[in-house]
């Protein structure tokens, strides 16, 4: 099956199956980290460069991490990235 996207009632469409969006939208990972100081969410592409400037980052402020958690997104995470949208 051939993959594309089109517009219906001003809603953002994809055919196809789940492999091919996410060989279509590339890997998408969404990072929360707990410190003393809250919570922050990251999403990246690049989970290898993006989790060392959250190290660093949080190094640099003498921050402890009390927890990290890394997953895909959700399809609607990836729909609204594609759509431009914000969550």
């Amino acid at each position: 099956m051939s993959t594309h996207w089109y517009l219906k009632r001003r809603t953002t469409c994809f055919l196809g199956t789940v492999e091919e969006l996410t060989l279509y939208m590339g890997k998408c990972y969404d990072i929360k980290v707990l410190s003393q100081q809250g919570e922050k969410r990251y999403t990246t592409q690049d989970i290898n460069q993006t989790l060392k400037q959250i190290l660093a980052d949080s190094q640099q402020q003498h921050l402890d991490i009390l927890d990290m958690r890394v997953s895909r997104g959700t399809l609607e995470q990836h729909f609204l990235s594609i759509a431009g949208g914000d969550e």
